[in-house]
């Protein structure tokens, strides 16, 4: 493909199921995109809000993967790779899921892109332990074991929650920072980058119902083949 930007068709892009509210949205095997060689330069936000991805410098691009995640593609991060949009907003409570596979133990799958930090989001930290911080550290019983896993999170203050592959899985007081900007696969810091793959994000301007959060984690456990 050399260096010219490829763009696949999405004029019939898939509703994401389960609940409206929806604020971000990308998915490897759904998002619009546009590749440099084998590398993504653009990811395209599925929701109606716009806020696509972009490597946060030229040499950090993604490795587009094809076939990594149940047979579908995934964004391959090696560590120094990442994506930013410094417009995207998002204040507490919101809900959040991703689905990656992570290679090392201590890598953030998510950060804020914000100087301030804000909710850090996803990483995997001690051991490979799943956290999400918005203020305050709030981790899982989960230990990484280099699998692709449904992480979620409700980043409410004190009444924050963590689910691992749709199992509740840590609740308490992960702060009350709201989202300013979104780093994918490094923290704003750039350190402990992302070595692994990153196949689906979504982000929900609200806490979610049960039945919803269970329509979007089967959705997606069964789409990224996640045995539970």
């Amino acid at each position: 493909m050399g260096l010219a930007a490829i763009q696949n068709n999405v004029a019939n892009a898939p509703v994401y199921p389960g609940a409206p509210d929806l604020s971000f949205w990308v998915s490897a095997d759904d998002s619009q995109k546009t590749f440099n060689g084998s590398d993504l330069s653009q990811f395209d936000d599925l929701s109606s809000n716009g806020k696509n991805l972009t490597p946060g410098t030229a040499a950090a691009q993604p490795a587009f993967t094809s076939g990594s995640a149940n047979g579908k593609p995934s964004l391959t991060f090696a560590g120094t790779e990442y994506m930013i949009n410094a417009a995207l907003s998002l204040t507490q409570p919101y809900t959040v899921f991703i689905a990656a596979k992570s290679t090392v133990t201590a890598a953030y799958m998510m950060d804020s892109n914000s100087a301030t930090r804000g909710a850090a989001g996803f990483n995997l930290t001690g051991g490979g332990k799943f956290d999400a911080f918005a203020g305050a550290s709030l981790s899982s019983t989960f230990r990484d074991d280099g699998k692709t896993h449904l992480y979620g999170a409700l980043f409410n203050g004190a009444s924050s929650q963590l689910y691992v592959d749709g199992i509740a899985d840590g609740a308490g007081n992960a702060g009350a920072d709201a989202l300013t900007g979104i780093n994918l696969g490094i923290s704003v810091g750039a350190v402990q980058g992302m070595v692994g793959t990153i196949s689906e994000l979504a982000l929900y301007d609200r806490e979610l119902s049960f039945s919803e959060r269970k329509t979007i984690e089967a959705y997606l456990t069964h789409k990224w083949g996640i045995i539970k």
